[in-house]
């Protein structure tokens, strides 16, 4: 364009033009094209689709910056596939195929308008049904049936598919698009289960989607892919799926070395043990077991064809992520080699998309013969009982005879087979086709056998009448497989991996329920009130054990750092996973790795490895003992040290145990937390005053999105408010203020509220903004502010309280005696009689023996301990006896502290763990701190524990 795009108008007045330039030359090439419009300085990129132009994104080159003609470049050989090949690194893929690149958005947003041109055909909607019902077993209530992420896992497996051509060297230019995402030359080669038909083929059977996907073809094959590694894949997925989605769905993965550490010390016999990581994601934990098996077989002198005939009986993986699965299939391609690839005989990659828990299928569910998949099920995570037939209703189900074919890839071609003669029934009013002829080929001579799979294939023929069927082949064959490896003579030898860190809280309520029967009957709902505070790691690795592992077989699976120490995992640490009637299950835990000081860190939260050998009515519990794995991966230091382990017979041990409270939950705080605005010249009104919202960059979405907002307000409902950032140890150092309807230490309701004009009208404000952005069932404003009554059961405030901590590396403590100042749930209060007691118990808190014992027992988070709430009540802490001597010096102790903290000075200070630091710094500087360490050492060798 000659004119400046900023120009008014400008642009609008392009896009007809360009919209009509496009058109025609789609009208007489057939071709897609992308459209820019520029005046050489922005850049504007357009997709064209039935119903007009559609912008996509826009480059803009900066004054100034030399680098960004460069930037422009890459940008528009992104677009045009244009410049030499490039060699496939990681960072070239995030620029090139990553989810900002500009040629991404544009082949998305031609596939957005595909979907939603075809988004009812039966066919496209039963692969996103089948899709998110998955999901919604693997993920909880962390997955949203989102059609964005559903498209985004269609480009996603596109570009795998492509890969997995290009790596072994196949040209899937040279074919249709129909061919390259059903497979057909990995067929024809003899290599199944890598490319085939499965929930994101749907673009190539859609007008418009077979352009679409040559289009990513040539794409990916701007690059170099002959000599590429495997994690790969795991970058791929990270440029296209965006950090914020895979940190929602707790989608993280393991380091090389990491897997290849513990794949080395469990697979110590690779030629003759049959391994499984049933948890396998993009295979990174499958790569190294195959390489391993595959360096063993080299120096046996075992011959390739022969090596790669034996690997699809000795090394697994399955998961139940579709996407997972798809790279997971590359890798292990990648992991034996385009070389290895030339000399063989058929392949049969053995990774599997299914359900490694088997949610709802009972510990006996795998005697019978007969595996029964329904069609029309509910989410395989949402049945209430452990019997196996809770799952089905009396809508069609698919049967299989698993005693038919012992090979398991031989029934997996047949399955596959039955579903390719079902497409050719197409009309209810003709006769089925007939199966003889097939059944017999394959050996199937039992009549009851041959009669389940006529009905199953009678199935598939309606299905495919009705336009539902042409994903079941690979449907079914995926589901069998679990079952196949729990038989009793295909159960593994080893099982490796890291399993599903999905918290109970995230897990939809019928799944929850589903999660604790299981838990109860295999004694790993433990913790009382914190059993809930689990994931399902514990109940998969003891149910993978159950079902997949031989008796004396052995597991090693990445874990929570939580799982070797807190109460909720006693359970699972006892090992007495399973006992009903017959079925025994247990285990002898060996070994533990506590990865938590591991930097940079692994994962977002701390983690470890648990080791294992599956026994039979033979539990030996997790040993205390751990190896603790220090520094960067490539310089570990390794130390042995001591966990300590809580168990639901660990009781409180201090008589106060029953007096602290929790503050109240004031959330979320840009509703309620303020700052009082200065009058006016004019002044206001008596007894009233002006309020704005006091912010922080702690607010999560979607309250950090509320603008920021002032009101009048009667100043009687404008409070001091004490959070856990308020205070440092022996003094309050920051109040805050809250606007809360309480008035005369009450807590008001909505009818007395609407006495009071300010606040009324406040209240109505924050009343709606509460309910445009609350989850639908969630409470009321007022309910939510006295959440398990926390906020009026501090009223009448008791004259003197202790305040301290609800979490953080290390308690701080203080005495509180403002009667007006509510507490906040980040600190716990406890009423005490006297100035003199409330000086004792501060000190001993705040003291470094505290400090010390109660770190052993907190959770960790990345930076260390965390949660304290309750802990240092399990320590021998007395009542209070001022007749006692020492007690009365901590009490002296306590109000020397306090004195000497208010002494520092912390008007400078900008963080409240920086006034924490320097409070503690002069009680050390001073001695206090050494005295009443010596004092609380001196306590707890005389207390007396009381249960």
């Amino acid at each position: 364009m000659k004119k400046d795009l900023t120009v008014k108008n400008a642009v609008e007045n392009a896009e007809p033009q360009l919209a009509g330039y496009l058109q025609n030359k789609m009208d007489t090439t057939g071709d897609v094209f992308a459209g820019i419009i520029t005046d050489g300085v922005l850049w504007r990129l357009y997709a064209l689709h039935r119903d007009g132009l559609a912008f996509v994104t826009e480059f803009k080159l900066a004054r100034g910056d030399h680098d960004s003609v460069d930037r422009l470049q890459t940008w528009l050989d992104a677009i045009l596939l244009t410049g030499p090949k490039l060699t496939a690194t990681k960072p070239r893929i995030i620029e090139r195929l990553g989810s900002g690149s500009p040629r991404f958005l544009f082949d998305r947003a031609r596939l957005e308008k595909l979907y939603e041109e075809n988004r009812h055909s039966p066919e496209v909607s039963l692969k996103k049904e089948l899709w998110a019902r998955l999901l919604r077993t693997a993920l909880g209530t962390a997955f949203t049936d989102d059609e964005k992420l559903f498209l985004d896992h269609t480009m996603l497996v596109i570009e795998a598919e492509v890969i997995a051509h290009l790596v072994v060297g196949l040209e899937p230019a040279s074919l249709s698009a129909k061919a390259v995402l059903a497979g057909d030359q990995f067929h024809t080669a003899g290599i199944t289960n890598v490319v085939e038909a499965d929930f994101f083929d749907w673009p190539a059977e859609v007008d418009g989607g077979p352009e679409l996907v040559m289009d990513i073809v040539r794409e990916i094959s701007q690059f170099e892919w002959s000599h590429v590694q495997h994690d790969v894949l795991k970058a791929l997925y990270e440029a296209v799926i965006t950090p914020e989605v895979r940190k929602n769905l707790g989608e993280y993965y393991t380091e090389d070395w990491l897997a290849q550490r513990i794949v080395d010390l469990q697979v110590d016999d690779p030629l003759n043990q049959r391994v499984a990581d049933v948890a396998c994601g993009s295979g990174t934990f499958v790569f190294h077991a195959v390489r391993r098996y595959l360096e063993a077989t080299a120096a046996a002198g075992i011959r390739n064809a022969d090596a790669i005939d034996q690997l699809q009986d000795r090394v697994f993986g399955m998961d139940i992520h579709p996407v997972s699965v798809v790279l997971a299939r590359v890798t292990y391609l990648l992991a034996i080699g385009a070389d290895r690839l030339r000399d063989r005989r058929r392949l049969t990659v053995p990774i599997y998309l299914g359900d490694s828990i088997q949610w709802g299928r009972g510990s006996r569910a795998f005697d019978g013969d007969v595996i029964s998949i329904p069609v029309d099920a509910e989410d395989l995570a949402t049945v209430d009982t452990e019997a196996y037939e809770a799952l089905f209703t009396d809508s069609q189900v698919l049967r299989i005879p698993v005693s038919a074919i012992s090979d398991p890839a031989t029934l997996d071609l047949l399955v596959s087979e039955l579903a390719t003669l079902a497409q050719t029934y197409t009309d209810t009013s003709e006769k089925y086709p007939l199966l003889s002829d097939t059944l017999t080929r394959y050996e199937v001579t039992d009549a009851a056998d041959r009669t389940i799979l006529t009905e199953t294939f009678h199935t598939l023929c309606d299905l495919n009448a009705a336009g539902r069927d042409h994903i079941w082949g690979y449907f079914v064959r995926n589901q069998i497989r679990p079952i196949w490896l729990s038989r009793p003579d295909r159960q593994l030898d080893r099982l490796i991996g890291n399993p599903p860190w999905l918290s109970y809280r995230f897990m939809s309520e019928s799944m929850q329920a589903q999660f604790k029967l299981m838990s109860e009957s295999r004694n790993l709902w433990e913790g009382g009130k914190v059993a809930t505070h689990q994931d399902l790691v514990g109940l998969f690795i003891a149910r993978t054990v159950e079902q997949f592992l031989r008796p004396g077989g052995t597991f090693a699976f990445v874990t929570p750092f939580a799982v070797l120490s807190r109460m909720q995992y006693a359970g699972f640490r006892a090992g007495k996973w399973l006992h009903n009637g017959t079925d025994q299950v247990t285990a002898k835990f060996s070994e533990s790795w506590d990865l938590s000081a591991i930097r940079p860190a692994l994962f977002p939260v701390p983690s470890a490895v648990v080791f294992g050998v599956k026994t039979n009515n033979d539990a030996t519990a997790l040993p205390s003992s751990v190896l603790e794995l220090a520094g960067r991966h490539d310089e570990l230091f390794e130390t042995r040290a001591s966990i300590q382990q809580l168990t639901g017979e660990d009781t409180y041990l201090s008589p106060y145990a029953t007096a602290p409270i929790q503050g109240a939950t004031i959330v979320p705080r840009v509703l309620f937390m303020v700052n009082e605005e200065e009058a006016g010249p004019l002044g206001r009104p008596a007894g009233t005053t002006a309020v704005v919202s006091a912010r922080s960059t702690l607010e999560k979405k979607p309250w950090s999105e509320v603008e920021t907002f002032t009101t009048t307000i009667e100043s009687e409902f404008v409070h001091p408010i004490l959070l856990g950032s308020s205070i440092v140890p022996h003094r309050i150092a920051w109040p805050a203020q809250t606007v809360l309807p309480v008035r005369a230490g009450r807590l008001l309701n909505a009818t007395e509220i609407r006495k009071h004009e300010l606040l009324h009208q406040r209240w109505s404000l924050l009343g709606s903004m509460w309910s445009d952005r609350k989850k639908q069932g969630a409470i009321s404003l007022l309910e939510q502010v006295d959440w398990q009554g926390k906020l009026h059961r501090q009223f009448p405030a008791p004259p003197i309280r202790v305040l301290y901590s609800s979490s953080g590396n290390r308690i701080a403590a203080t005495i509180c005696s403002d009667t007006s100042a509510i507490v906040d749930n980040t600190l716990y209060w406890l009423p005490v009689s006297s100035r003199a007691e409330g000086h004792f118990l501060c000190a001993i808190l705040n003291s470094g023996v505290v400090a010390e014992r109660i770190g052993k027992l907190q959770s960790r988070g990345l930076f260390g301990a965390r949660h304290i709430h309750m802990i240092p009540w399990r320590l021998p802490i007395p009542r209070y006896d001022p007749d006692h001597e020492t007690h009365a010096l901590l009490a002296s102790l306590g109000d020397e502290a306090t004195k000497l903290a208010a002494s520092v000075d912390l008007t400078a200070t900008t963080r409240f763990t920086e006034g924490r630091a320097a409070v503690r710094k002069a009680l050390s500087a001073s001695g206090t701190a050494l005295s009443i360490d010596e004092a609380v050492t001196t306590l707890f060798e005389v207390a007396v524990p009381v249960n």
